[in-house]
């Protein structure tokens, strides 16, 4: 297994008026054991129910409680047993959704599990993206944004690797297992949210495990508040490994977060809103965060271009040549601007 390396940078400056409430995703985390008989007597019920929320976020845990030897369990034991340890030593089978503890007398099969924590919104944007695959390993970037309203205090970080479909004949005679927790990205993240149009992006490479089917990976990532457990915000990416991906959340209207009061626009430019130019300040080379080949622009205070290139798959720009300041950078395609941000030159 290969070393995990994390990089976290601070954007600041993103020109954005106005603000945005994202749709809150609701994600339940699934305790449950390959071996044991009451699970799979209620896991049925659970995922009939489940299936009739196709936009809830799912993923299964396997502690060792009450069996050790579960085989999904085994393929990671202390990461598994940490994310139960976390709510409590969870044992199995056992629901928390949004961050709160279901109690295990609860029917799985109520559908009010979910429409109960639907519908609510949130100023916390997620934007996932993972790169081609290189050898064994995939680069991996989270961007975690204040679309309005900041919220305050310490929030924690959940964000994983999981295998969407994992084929098994299990002693408890399940076959078909969900949503499979498979690793961490990176150790539990402790932060607090940054000012109104602000981003923290979190850089990762993690090494593809040999067991793992590489078509069946997905990110699942979780913001939550670090005393309460309380879930803020959630996300998933699948296709994760395949090939380059990328996805945000939609606004409470089904629109992108556009700021300035703006309708709909098209995916491409609500992408474009998440990968920001950064570092900011910058004191040398800046990175414009996509994987198109855009044209960057940069102006002076006064309006006046003093750089222009094509982006070329997230190459450095050089800023040598500039002198310490305020700048605003632009990404171009076909003459239009999709995104602009203002930069400062330390």
């Amino acid at each position: 297994m290969k070393k995990i390396n994390l990089v976290l940078l601070i954007v600041i400056g993103s020109i954005t008026i106005g603000t945005s409430q994202m749709q809150k995703k609701v994600v339940v985390e699934h305790f449950t054991n390959t071996r044991c008989s009451v699970c799979a007597s209620r896991n049925p019920g659970f995922f009939s129910n489940l299936n009739n929320y196709p936009e809830v976020i799912h993923l299964s845990i396997h502690p060792s409680t009450p069996y050790s030897n579960c085989f999904l369990h085994l393929h990671n034991p202390s990461e598994n047993d940490a994310r139960a340890s976390y709510y409590g030593n969870l044992g199995t089978p056992r629901l928390v959704i949004q961050g709160d503890v279901i109690s295990s007398g609860t029917n799985y099969g109520d559908s009010t599990l979910f429409t109960s924590v639907s519908g609510d919104s949130m100023s916390i944007n997620i934007g996932l993206i993972s790169n081609n695959k290189n050898g064994d390993s995939i680069a991996t970037t989270i961007i975690l944004k204040s679309e309005g309203t900041v919220l305050g205090g310490k929030l924690q970080l959940y964000a994983v690797v999981a295998e969407e479909t994992v084929d098994y004949n299990a002693p408890n005679g399940e076959d078909v297992h969900h949503n499979v927790f498979r690793r961490m990205l990176f150790e539990n993240q402790s932060f607090e949210m940054p000012s109104m149009n602000d981003s923290l992006v979190f850089n990762t490479t993690i090494a593809i495990d040999g067991a793992w089917n590489e078509n069946e990976l997905e990110i699942i990532v979780i913001v939550q508040d670090s005393v309460t457990k309380e879930v803020y915000q959630s996300n998933k990416l699948v296709g994760y490994g395949t090939s380059y991906n990328e996805t945000y959340i939609h606004d409470t209207s089904g629109n992108n977060s556009g700021g300035n009061g703006t309708t709909a626009i098209s995916n491409q430019k609500a992408n474009e809103r998440l990968k920001l130019f950064y570092p900011n300040p910058f004191s040398e080379s800046v990175y414009a965060f996509t994987s198109d080949n855009y044209e960057i622009v940069v102006y002076n205070s006064l309006g006046k271009i003093i750089l222009h290139k094509n982006n070329n798959n997230q190459g450095a720009i050089n800023t040598d040549e500039l002198d310490s300041g305020i700048y605003f950078f632009e990404a171009k395609t076909n003459n239009e601007t999709v995104f602009r941000q203002k930069m400062i030159k330390l």
